[in-house]
């Protein structure tokens, strides 16, 4: 039988750690805060300046107090060109970075400790002399939003070199909307638009893909359109970016209604005749492009695009558009496909040996 009073110095010491608050509390690397200067020369005292200089300090979070630290080197360097005389500065600064983590923006100390510059300065005629500059401890209040793709600027002086701050993370999870992402077709069901070509011929019409020797006008879609994503960034390490995609849309071309109106002008009974016969087509169409829309949507928001809640890494925000955008059309292509024969089955059915004769026989005097 176990000691009771052994159980009870067990229970107590659990108790202990749990009221401590630190039992499932643990110190995880958070992201890489980068600090660099612009290196673009920029207009000072009759002159140019001219500041370089980059560092890639790690941060950690505690996840229970949400605390942020971190600390490190950031080596630099300026340089000062003034009436042909040249002055160049290297520093190297300790630094750290303390902060607390939010729900969507983070608040950050970054401190500046002091530092001595080691100069150099050489001017016409072989002139040089050696100095030093001295930095005192400097500390930067900033707050930051880790989903930004753009690095936040600070200026401490104008004339003066522009410091860039950003948060380099490895892809974490950021706040995500519940549900599938949002995807739509555009102008949409019931609303799908009609683009009447009437400047052909018999012979333009006919030869048309798929060609047809009967034909005396053509309705055609293509089952695509102007493809376009909301994709949102933001840095990550190695400088590639994290990306996921918010919104995805495609605006569907017009019905295109191919009519040879060189051979039968509009008023024509010929051209009344063919355009009649060119809506049964449309309304085809119209009900295609309608069920496609709903297939295209759901293959689109079941195909694993990243979500904010689980992003991706690419090299660029180019790469990263260019790998959704060919993800999107690789996946829906056989969908295109699928539609576009199923929409040329439908014309077959309507364009029988009956349906052109009804259609000749609209124009009791024949057609020209």
């Amino acid at each position: 039988m176990k000691n009771p009073a052994n159980t009870l110095k067990h229970l107590a010491c659990v108790a202990l750690f749990v009221l401590s608050g630190r039992v499932f509390a643990e110190v995880v690397p958070y992201a890489d805060f980068e600090i660099r200067y612009d290196e673009k020369p920029f207009p000072m005292e009759g002159g140019t300046m001219t500041w370089r200089g980059k560092a890639v300090i790690p941060l950690t979070r505690d996840t229970s107090t949400q605390v942020i630290k971190g600390s490190g080197n950031f080596p630099f360097s300026y340089e000062a060109r003034v009436a042909g005389c040249v002055a160049k500065c290297t520093a190297n600064v300790s630094m750290s970075i303390e902060g607390k983590a939010g729900i969507d923006l983070v608040d950050l100390s970054v401190i500046d400790k002091a530092t001595s510059a080691s100069c150099m300065a050489t001017c016409p005629g072989g002139v040089r002399h050696a100095y030093n500059e001295h930095r005192d401890v400097y500390t930067d209040k900033v707050r930051m939003n880790p989903s930004s793709p753009d690095p936040l600027t600070r200026k401490v002086s104008t004339p003066g070199p522009t410091l860039y701050y950003a948060l380099l993370q490895d892809c974490a999870p950021q706040r995500d909307t519940p549900g599938p992402i949002d995807v739509s077709v555009k102008p949409g069901s019931g609303a799908w638009t009609v683009e009447k070509m009437t400047t052909l011929t018999l012979d333009d019409v006919r030869g048309k893909i798929p060609p047809n020797p009967k034909r005396v006008a053509l309705t055609a879609h293509s089952f695509s359109g102007k493809l376009d994503a909301v994709i949102k960034t933001m840095p990550a390490k190695n400088g590639q970016v994290c990306y996921w995609v918010e919104k995805v849309s495609q605006t569907m071309d017009p019905i295109q209604v191919w009519i040879p109106g060189i051979n039968w002008p509009q008023g024509s009974c010929e051209y009344r005749a063919i355009e009649t016969h060119e809506l049964k087509h449309v309304t085809e169409a119209r009900l295609k492009l309608s069920d496609f829309s709903r297939d295209w949507i759901k293959a689109v928001q079941t195909a694993g695009l990243p979500r904010a809640s689980k992003p991706a890494k690419a090299a660029s925000a180019e790469a990263a558009r260019a790998a959704t955008m060919a993800r999107i059309e690789e996946l829906t292509a056989p969908l295109i496909s699928t539609w576009k024969d199923k929409f040329d089955a439908s014309r077959a059915r309507i364009d029988t040996d009956a349906e052109y004769a009804h259609v000749f026989g609209q124009c009791p005097r024949g057609w020209r």
